[in-house]
């Protein structure tokens, strides 16, 4: 079993024989806003961190970055927390969410709408680059956040295994930016 995304899947890609490069999470929530293009922020937790990468807030601002190039939406960071549209934060095992994390499970976030997080797996070895960072076992964590903005943003679980939104992943792998553009045709029916 490869470790995967903790958001549940919501179709049974065995028994399709057909190639999704982008569903939308059950009900297709959207964010709501007036202004073109939408803006939302984030806050890291300061109490949920890890301590052993200095910079998670450039790796989070690069993540952001690479959805606001291919979509109509500008993420800021926030240091306000209990008000961000988007809480992220680093939590163990049981964390009081319903979906407790294991040795599989790197992180989860919510769809659109109020009280929307990423939850990574203080657990799991992240790296920000595999130069420094020797571990085997290491996953990178702007590839992930890059995945887990997506559910965040109201997409689903991809079949393509070449999508930024595949569930699975494997240590010390990375998402390049054309994985993110060949997502990016699903740029014009996010629902902002």
């Amino acid at each position: 079993m490869s470790p995967r995304c903790g958001v549940p899947d919501n179709d049974d890609y065995s028994k399709l024989h057909i190639t999704k490069h982008y569903s939308f999470l059950n009900g297709r929530p959207t964010w709501h806003g007036s202004t073109v293009p939408l803006m939302l922020n984030y806050a890291l937790s300061e109490e949920h961190t890890i301590d052993y990468i200095n910079n998670i807030s450039d790796v989070l601002e690069r993540a952001f970055s690479k959805w606001s190039s291919v979509i109509p939406v500008n993420f800021t960071e926030t240091q306000d927390y209990k008000h961000a549209n988007i809480k992220i934060g680093f939590y163990y095992g049981d964390h009081g969410d319903e979906s407790p994390f294991d040795d599989m499970v790197l992180a989860h976030a919510t769809g659109p709408g109020s009280g929307a997080f990423i939850h990574f797996n203080a657990g799991i070895i992240w790296a920000v680059d595999f130069n420094s960072e020797k571990s085997k076992s290491a996953f990178d964590l702007e590839t992930t956040a890059i995945h887990e903005m997506g559910h965040v943003l109201g997409l689903d679980h991809s079949s393509n295994e070449e999508s930024v939104m595949w569930p699975y992943t494997t240590p010390r792998k990375l998402w390049t930016m054309s994985m993110v553009f060949k997502f990016s045709t699903a740029h014009s029916k996010i629902q902002t």
